[in-house]
């Protein structure tokens, strides 16, 4: 087997392996160099393609800082090589790379959870997911301001409201100008969302709405991509916005992080579901913890115990020496008396704050050593639900 990045030559299978996975159509156009570095394929027998990924740089924030991670995309292998192991090794191989690189951090959508689990992915975050007719947000009133029209040019100031809003929160992407215009305000297709920035009466921007009108089954639905405010008055905003479509759509759907409580801000309840998002992989998990960020006023030693049956490396124990804010990491041999253990799976959603560790532990997914040791992994890991509005 050969891991590699692709080139030209390899274009055409790969335009093939995309249609096959997808059903969707890359065109005949050729990726930018940008893309084109960013693509990975697995070889065997002699050279032939057997499966393929796309390794997407990225920056999320942490709630108290960045981190460096990858987005994993476009997994797809050939149909006459299924079953054989091809994917699983291409995802090994781009785990060793990105360890190499400094990235501690993987990130995907999967097409079947419990395939990504066996490699040590775990979801890291879910979002609700609200609809309802105009007609329920018929009590929130327009306050002095107003909402304009917005593109990329004003990426800035969707930037602004986007890192506000979300601020304490692990999991939001840190998106650039690029991001905000290709895989913000546009679909996978390159067509632009409608996009309004609400401002204040000193024209300052506080909450912005971008959506696409479909059809659906019971008339037409408002479908937002990305909702995002800053305080009330800004999200009652927003919510007038939607009454005042009543004659226009039937519907309006939009996405919240899992602890916001929407509809106690409703007269009456909107339709709610829960939908799992990303998975998150600790590809490094000394250099996860050294780069994470904890609570400025937290000071004490945490000795993590890992078991990870994918990338042997993290089957130790690792001691954070947690001060202002950040932590020194050593790797103690795996047989160290450790405070509290887990799999590397349930420390990524511990990591992310998806779950926390009390909630670990009366579950039997985490032993703690004392109620101190478990009391300490607690206030490490302390912030509000993690969330993240994009796809790739």
């Amino acid at each position: 087997m050969e891991y590699r990045a692709l080139t030209v030559s390899d274009l055409d299978r790969w335009r093939d392996l995309e249609v096959y996975a997808f059903a969707t159509s890359p065109g005949s156009d050729a990726p930018s160099a940008e893309k084109l570095g960013r693509m990975r394929g697995l070889f065997v027998d002699g050279g032939a393609q057997a499966a393929q990924l796309e390794l997407i740089p990225l920056r999320l924030e942490t709630g108290r800082g960045q981190i460096a991670a990858a987005g994993i995309g476009g997994v797809a292998s050939a149909p006459e090589s299924r079953q054989r192991g091809h994917v699983a090794a291409l995802l090994r191989h781009s785990c060793d790379e990105l360890r190499e690189q400094g990235v501690p951090l993987a990130v995907l959508y999967p097409f079947k959870r419990a395939f990504y689990g066996r490699y040590g992915w775990a979801t890291f975050m879910e979002r609700r997911v609200y609809t309802g007719s105009p007609e329920r947000f018929a009590s929130f009133r327009p306050a002095p301001g107003g909402f304009q029209a917005a593109g990329p040019d004003q990426a800035a100031d969707f930037d602004v409201i986007y890192r506000g809003a979300l601020r304490g929160r692990f999991g939001p992407t840190v998106r650039n100008a690029d991001w905000w215009r290709e895989s913000v305000l546009a679909d996978g297709d390159g067509k632009p969302y409608r996009a309004y920035i609400w401002r204040d009466e000193g024209g300052n921007p506080r909450s912005y709405m971008i959506y696409r009108v479909k059809d659906a089954v019971g008339g037409r639905r408002m479908e937002c991509q990305d909702i995002v405010a800053l305080d009330p008055t800004a999200r009652a905003q927003l919510f007038a916005f939607f009454a005042g479509h009543a004659d226009q759509v039937a519907h309006v759907q939009f996405k919240a992080p899992a602890d916001a409580p929407v509809n106690l801000l409703m007269p009456e309840p909107l339709s709610c579901t829960v939908e799992p998002h990303f998975m998150l992989r600790l590809v490094d998990v000394a250099a996860a913890l050294a780069g994470y960020g904890f609570p400025r006023d937290l000071k004490g030693r945490l000795r993590v115990g890992v078991g990870d049956d994918w990338i042997t490396e993290h089957n130790a124990v690792f001691e954070l020496e947690l001060a202002a804010g950040r932590a020194e990491v050593r790797r103690l041999p795996s047989d160290s008396p450790a405070d509290v253990s887990c799999d590397v799976r349930v420390l990524a959603q511990i990591y992310s704050r998806y779950l926390r560790p009390r909630t670990a532990a009366a579950f039997g997914m985490l032993a703690a050593a004392s109620r101190e040791a478990l009391d300490l992994a607690e206030r490490a890991f302390a912030g509000p639900a993690p969330f993240n509005a994009d796809f790739f």
